[in-house]
């Protein structure tokens, strides 16, 4: 609709300095009547208005452009005069009643100069069929117009839009909801906003104890929430707040520097699943802590860098702490599927804490022991971790390992010969012999050697046993645990995935002799002798070597014989001998025996080859001899009485 006053007397100058300064679009309610427009008289010369039958003549406002033609616009008092710089009021309330309730309603002033029409704002969220225009000419020309949209404000709140700068543009950048008391200024100067300065709250307040499940006990039932203030200033609490997931608890007082807030019961603390927050007056989050499980009495703390469980309570004090368990990690790096491999934790506490170890593979698999082995099903990657608890915090340790499948191709690992029946004790001499075929070493180590004459018993090999490229190696029961029976056994060397990796067999009714071996010759299996062992000795003119010279007790050997060694003495009747090799198997020791005219004699359990002197350190070969095993001892001495006989 089109609302239109006239004036008498007008100029165009005085109508040109109007300005539309404030509107009441869409006040609260269903209501029109309570619409108005405020203008602005911005003229240094007063503004007589003059009446045209019950109009105000020439003057006129137009709202929603699209329509067309002025309405009745009357002034219910006597005709006034507009002064300069003066603010005056159109109103949607022609009929007059109801005039007197705008002016309680908006709070406007007995002195503010009121027009009344009969036009309607829109209320539109689009500004260009929301328009409002004035005239001074009976709508010819068009003076001040305005284009709005209730996104500016103002919309349905009783809060008028007002022009910031009434001199400036009217876009939307120069348009403002009211900052009034009153949500408008009708008649007045616009409101200005009034720039709060932010309150700057402390960001030294934090989180630092909390007792989530106390012991059930009358002086302890009790829960509590403790802060410190780690600033140099004393901070007010008034205003802030302990929250966790479904409720708060308002603080108040004054915490001072450097010092500890203790609050009981506030929140009700979870056992699981929690996250308590500090929130300042402004509602932002200045501490939080989130915990998955609780341990009963025990409280949860900040150390400063992160939170520990602790069982002693300290509230309202500096936090304490147990010593965290120690721990060091041993596991296999080479892992193979379907192959059992070896994990090892070594753990130490300095308060002697009873301790309890959780391995978890990263399958969906667990152990509760130190040393644990574990066989995985599947190749790839895993995450290991071991968890170590000393009864108030625990220490979780992670490392990454990728199981692979076990290459036959690189691992060709043979078996070329067997003893079972060696002279001495069969259990502890008892070997198998074994050549490695592959292009690089090989340990044998997580292997296993099957035995059985009728049942296959399967032992793992538990040392680190390395076979070089084509070399050969023998593997004896401190490697692995096997028996072999002299008359019949089946023997497998096994991969670790338990897959066999080489085989043999023998049946002897009669049973394998002492020093007897079973050894593939040309790709057959035969039956052959330890070779017995042959001395000679040089006599002491037959010797060329210099007097000083170091002589050798030497016995060579291959993988399954003997030569015969070899003893040289010297001019001076061996000042020294060393020992190059020595087949260990054996274990001989000296009686006695003469050579010329010296005796070798044995005293404090060594042997002297020269007159016995005082001795100042033991020579390293009777080191030697002293160390060797008592069956080696045994072959020497009868080589040596055969001599003198």
């Amino acid at each position: 609709m089109v609302g239109f006053f006239g004036f008498g007397n007008l100029t165009r100058a005085d109508c040109q300095d109007l300005i539309i300064s404030e509107i009441m679009y869409n006040p609260s309610g269903a209501d029109p009547k309570n619409e108005w427009i405020e203008l602005y008289h911005n003229s240094p010369s007063n503004w007589i208005l003059e009446k045209s039958s019950n109009n105000i003549k020439d003057f006129g406002v137009k709202v929603n452009f699209s329509s067309a033609g002025p309405n009745r616009v009357v002034y219910l008092e006597e005709i006034p005069i507009i002064y300069p710089k003066e603010y005056f009021l159109l109103t949607n309330n022609y009929d007059g009643p109801t005039f007197l309730d705008i002016k309680t309603k908006y709070n406007i002033k007995n002195d503010v100069k009121i027009f009344h029409s009969s036009f309607s704002l829109t209320n539109s969220n689009d500004d260009a069929k929301n328009s409002l225009k004035i005239s001074c000419d009976t709508g010819i020309t068009w003076q001040d117009t305005l284009n709005y949209s209730n996104t500016w404000g103002g919309n349905g709140n009783d809060k008028s839009l007002e022009k910031i700068n009434i001199f400036s543009e009217n876009d939307q950048t120069n348009w403002q909801e009211s900052f009034d008391t009153f949500g408008n200024t009708p008649g007045r100067i616009n409101s200005t906003k009034v720039e709060i300065p932010k309150i700057i709250y402390s960001s030294k307040i934090s989180l630092n104890e909390l007792l989530p499940n106390p012991e059930q006990s009358p002086e302890k039932n009790y829960e509590y929430v403790e802060i410190f203030n780690s600033g140099d200033e004393a901070v007010s609490l008034d205003g802030w707040k302990i929250k966790d997931k479904k409720s708060e608890f308002d603080l108040s007082g004054t915490i001072s520097a450097l010092s500890f807030a203790l609050f009981y019961n506030t929140v009700s603390l979870n056992n699981s699943n929690e996250t308590i927050s500090l929130e300042n007056p402004d509602g932002e989050v200045v501490s939080s802590i989130s915990y998955t499980k609780i341990q009963s009495g025990a409280s949860y703390n900040f150390d400063g860098k992160s939170w520990r469980w602790s069982r002693f309570l300290t509230p309202g004090a500096v936090n304490q702490f147990n010593n965290l368990p120690e721990a060091k990690i041993k596991y296999d790096k080479k892992i193979y599927k379907n192959v059992y491999a070896d994990f090892k934790i070594n753990v130490s506490d300095k308060d002697n804490d009873s301790l309890k170890i959780t391995w978890d593979f990263g399958d969906g698999h667990k152990s509760y022991k130190k040393t644990t082995r574990h066989k995985y099903e599947k190749s790839g990657k895993y995450q290991v971790s071991v968890k170590v608890f000393d009864g108030s915090e625990e220490v979780i340790e992670t490392f990454s390992i990728e199981v692979k499948n076990f290459s036959k191709k690189k691992n060709k690992i043979k078996i070329i010969s067997v003893n079972p029946n060696p002279k001495g004790k069969d259990a502890d001499l008892e070997t198998i012999s074994v050549i490695n075929k592959s292009k690089r070493a090989v340990n044998l180590k997580g292997w296993s050697i099957a035995t059985g004459s009728k049942k296959l018993y399967n032992h793992p090999i538990q040392t680190e046993l390395i076979v070089k490229p084509k070399k050969t190696i023998k593997i004896t029961r401190q490697d692995a645990l096997f028996s072999l029976n002299n008359k019949e056994s089946k023997i497998e060397l096994r991969y670790p995935d338990g897959k066999v990796a080489s085989k043999t067999s023998y049946n002897n009714k009669k049973g394998i002799k002492e020093d007897e071996y079973w050894e593939k010759v040309s790709s057959k299996w035969v039956l052959k002798n330890v070779p017995k062992l042959e001395t000679k000795i040089l006599a002491a003119s037959e010797n060329i070597l210099p007097e000083e010279t170091t002589i050798p007790l030497t016995v060579n050997s291959t993988e399954e014989n003997l030569t015969s060694p070899i003893i040289i003495l010297t001019k001076n009747h061996l000042p020294k001998i060393e020992i190059k090799l020595a087949f260990q198997k054996y274990n001989t020791f000296l009686k006695s025996f003469r050579l010329s005219d010296n005796e070798i004699k044995p005293k404090d359990s060594f042997y002297h080859f020269t007159k016995i002197k005082k001795i100042q350190r033991k020579h390293y070969a009777l080191v030697f001899f002293g160390k060797l095993p008592s069956e080696t001892n045994l072959l020497l001495t009868r080589l040596i009485n055969s001599l003198e006989s």
